[in-house]
């Protein structure tokens, strides 16, 4: 068997969105762990996930893990040996998988019979993420005895992470609410949870994201801390309540459409979300509609009781689950879906960026997972 190289089949890190080694010939992993302003972290816990090692970060936010006897870290299922259960099933490192043909869904060729490790890679193919040597783990980033991140780790990556920023709060109301402004109360009939709801203008908007659980609907990191405080991620089709194929397909209907909103309350449409920015003063909506707090830099006035919070949100579900690994903008901006598309998977949204002045219009897949804030019939 061959050892693995990771000079060989390193890829780029991407902030927050990241992958690193697990079968490392320099016998380390290291990085850095901020919160979301930037300020490093003392004593956050990172473990990995399947071999449970962990350490703290110092005074300067950075840690560190090598194994002891100076060999290479390695989850429990480096080696592995595939296991067939049906002509069409094998369990390989703890998952069950699924075969058409000898290959696996991704159209790549599997030996059911052989044993292998699986951080034998050959040069040739280290993009190849749907090669059948592939193996993935996780690391854990933990804060106040509560996990904050998920991070994934694959054979591919380098030794070093780049910065890792996690949300450090646990309450929703550790961001002030605008007490020059009159809230009302909204009881989801459906589970019982309750939002603060506001006037502006001739509009009645909910002062929070959504919360109500469903599939294809996630807390960052699976923390239901962050769902709490920020709502929940949500594809398109499941804010609309309908099949996910109208993710990517055109989907028919007559707005105001209710969606997944509570009773008396529907999804926003891109002309109903023009309206609020237009009473919010166009050029200077996102600094109105922003939260005082919370947010990585230029927070805003929250000059209407809006209290848009820089939620996470997930552009590619399939490379940045937010269940099962880190999402982008922490701290940085509020993705708002609408009702209104503009063609087959090209939904609106609405962007509030820390840096922009103004509320920010455009498309975007349906595959996505972005905030909602309901407005009142």
């Amino acid at each position: 068997m061959k050892s693995c190289n990771p000079s060989k089949y390193s890829i780029a890190l991407s902030l927050v969105i990241l992958s690193n080694t697990i079968c490392n010939a320099d016998n380390m992993i290291s990085g850095v762990v901020t919160d979301i302003a930037g300020k490093s972290l003392n004593n956050a816990k990172i473990t990995i996930l399947s071999t449970e090692q962990s350490t703290s970060s110092n005074d300067f936010g950075k840690w560190s893990l090598t194994q002891p006897n100076n060999t290479a870290i390695k989850p429990k299922y480096a080696t592995t040996k595939i296991k067939v259960i049906h002509s069409n099933l094998f369990i390989e490192a703890g998952r069950m998988h699924v075969k058409f043909n000898e290959r696996n869904i991704n159209g790549t060729s599997i030996n059911t019979t052989q044993s292998y490790q699986a951080c034998s890679l050959k040069k040739t193919e280290p993009a190849n993420r749907s090669n059948n040597e592939f193996t993935s783990d996780s690391i854990l980033i933990s804060w106040n005895g509560r996990v904050r991140a998920r991070v994934l780790l694959s054979s591919y990556a380098s030794g070093v992470l780049d910065t890792l920023k996690i949300d450090t709060s646990t309450l929703v109301n550790d961001i002030p609410w605008n007490s020059a402004v009159a809230y009302s109360n909204l009881i989801d009939s459906r589970d019982g949870q309750s939002y603060r709801t506001i006037q502006i203008g001739s509009q009645i908007w909910m002062a929070e994201n959504l919360n109500y659980r469903r599939d294809s609907s996630w807390c960052f990191a699976a923390s239901i801390d962050s769902c709490i405080k920020y709502g929940r991620l949500y594809q398109w089709a499941s804010a609309m309540d309908t099949s996910t194929i109208f993710n990517s397909a055109i989907f028919t209907h007559v707005n105001p459409y209710k969606g997944i909103c509570p009773i008396s309350w529907h999804l926003p449409s891109d002309s109903e979300y023009g309206a609020l920015i237009k009473y919010s003063d166009s050029s200077k909506s996102a600094i109105n509609l922003k939260s005082t707090t919370g947010w990585n830099s230029l927070g805003g006035t929250d000059t209407f009781g809006f209290r848009a919070l820089p939620a996470y949100s997930s552009s590619s579900l399939g490379i940045s689950n937010p269940n099962r690994s880190s999402s982008n903008n922490i701290g940085y901006t509020l993705f708002l879906w609408t009702s209104s598309q503009k063609a087959a998977g090209q939904i609106y949204r609405k962007s509030i960026d820390y840096s922009f002045p103004n509320v920010i219009s455009d498309v975007m897949s349906g595959n996505s997972a972005f905030s909602i804030r309901c407005i009142k019939d």
